[in-house]
This record gives structure tokens, sequence and C-alpha cells, in this order.
């Protein structure tokens, strides 16, 4: 049953996020693509905590911002329980932005109902804020497409109907990007040997989604959340980056650079936290904070990270 949807209450500051340029809501502008990732947030209606979820969700925009970031990806779990106040307000920020944000829902996000995320989406009503969608879009004349995997089924998220599945006929040798917010690659095994919790996670049907995505023989991008955990890995043409969440250490964002040119594809990734963790927290990592990946001659192959830039202020 579908709940009537609330009013957003949440603290939306008016003064700290300082506009960016992508106000039309299209994606890139060069010879890149620079995206801000925000994974699990999960915000909760009057949280007005110094040191709370929104706080962190707050600092990771602000951050972003001033990363100069070309778009903003929101990979699910936006809210705690899929509420329409967490949803709507946490879009409302990173509409403030004024970048191009792109938002997938996670299973947190369909506590009320399966299509809060498009409802809120659609409340909010700004240019610039996007369900990424199977078909994707491509940006800025360049040849790499973001899609997105929205997953809304009535299994709490665990199941993604035929008609939410990345849509590969229409994406060509493109490279594309996926925002997900579930993996598209398994990692128990890795997680379950360096002894961090990876519980029954994966998508129910995740062979048959990602079938499609390991068929191609042109570079895929996954980006998802979920696990709560840094991870990457290849297999075939598709690499995956699996962003740790904000809601728990190490607090992340993360910046990823996709380069395009001479034959190669180079994918930089940069872990930031945006809160301090307690020391006595093992943090879910099973990836560096900074690293590189190289796609040249058919095959995707860890490369070493250029040089730490000095922190934007």
């Amino acid at each position: 049953m579908r709940k009537r949807a609330r009013t957003a209450t949440l603290p939306l500051g008016s003064s700290d996020l300082v506009p960016g340029s992508g106000e039309t809501g299209v994606l890139g502008g060069g010879s890149g693509l620079r995206l801000g990732i925000l994974a699990d947030p999960h915000l909760v209606p009057d949280d007005h905590a110094t040191d709370g979820d929104m706080a962190r969700y707050r600092s990771a925009l602000r951050r972003c911002v001033r990363e100069g970031v070309d778009g903003l990806a929101l990979l699910g779990d936006l809210s705690w329980s899929g509420d329409a106040a967490s949803l709507e307000a946490g879009l409302r920020l990173a509409a403030r932005t004024g970048l191009a944000v792109r938002a997938v829902s996670g299973n947190h996000d369909l506590g009320e109902w399966e299509d809060a995320l498009a409802e809120a989406v659609r409340r909010v009503g700004a240019k610039n804020v996007r369900l990424a969608t199977p078909a994707g879009e491509v940006f800025g004349g360049e040849d790499v497409r973001v899609t997105g995997l929205c997953v809304a089924s009535d299994n709490y998220g665990y199941t993604a109907r035929s008609d939410e599945r990345p849509d590969v006929s229409g994406w060509g040798e493109e490279t594309v990007v996926l925002l997900s917010h579930y993996p598209m690659i398994s990692f128990r095994e890795r997680a379950e040997r360096e002894g961090v919790y990876y519980g029954d996670n994966d998508l129910e049907n995740l062979e048959e989604v990602a079938r499609p995505l390991l068929s191609r023989a042109a570079p895929t991008v996954v980006i998802n959340g979920h696990m709560h955990m840094r991870d990457d890995c290849a297999t075939e043409q598709v690499l995956q980056i699996s962003c740790a969440a904000l809601t728990q250490p190490p607090f992340d964002l993360t910046l990823l650079d996709l380069k395009t040119g001479g034959g190669r594809i180079s994918v930089g990734v940069e872990r930031i936290p945006v809160a301090p963790s307690p020391d006595d927290v093992r943090l879910s990592a099973l990836s560096p904070a900074r690293l590189r990946w190289v796609f040249e001659e058919g095959m995707w192959r860890q490369a070493a990270p250029k040089p730490e830039k000095q922190a934007a202020r």
C-alpha cells in the first residue's frame, strides 16, 4: 500500500552549498568525466546532530563542489526508511549545488513504497536532478554513456525486474558508466577471506542481470554502494568500483576521474573521509583510498595512481 508523502523537514541550509555550473542537468563538459559519488547516507527525519548522517552528507556535497566535479552520483539508500521527508531533503540539498545529479534507488529507499525515490525526484522538480536510467545518456560529446540500475521490486529491493536491467542494446561501442546500488560482480569470497562481513547481500538474480555487461566487448565501469566497503575488481571488460558508506566508517565520499583518448581509458579513484573514524573501529576497506585502472587492448589493468594533489580548500 502506498503511503501519503510527508513534507520535507530536514535542515536544508540555504547558505552553505556553493552552486556549481551544471544547473541545466547536463553531465560533463570537457575531455573527461569527473564524478562526486555519495553512497548510503541513510538520512533520517529531523537529524540536527553536528556529527550525524545529515552533517556528513552536507560535508560531502560541499567537498564535491570544491573539487570541481562535473556531476553527482547518488548510489542509493539516500534514506534510512524510504520516508518522503528524508528523500526530498537529500535531493534538494544535492540540487542546490547546481551540479547535474543522477540517482539510483537502494533497498532502504523502498521502506515505505517501491517508487518513493522516483516520486521524490518528481516532487522536488529540480531540472538538474534525475533518476539514472538503463538506457542512459551520452554526455558532453564524448563516447561515454552514464546509465543506472534502479531496483524497485517488492522483494525488499533485492530482485531487478526486466525493465530495470541494463539496456546494452543501445550502448554500441561506447564506454559506459553504470550507477548501481548493488555490485554487478560479487566479491563475497574476497571479503570473507579478509574477515569482513559481506552477508547475503547480492541481488538475488545477479547472474542474470550482470550477464549482458560481461558479454560486451566495450568497457563498462560499474560504480556501486550497498556493501558499505571499499573494493575494486575487474573481470572481462567490466571494472567495478565499490564505494564505502557515508553512514559508517570510513565515512567516504568517492571521486572518480574518467579520461579517454589515445586508444585507452583511464579511471582514477580517490576516497575522501568527510569525518574522522574512531580509533578502535576496523575500517571496511578492501582497497586503498587512491587507485587507478587503465583499459587498453581489450582489458583492464591496474596502474600506479597519479601523484596526490594538495587538498582542495
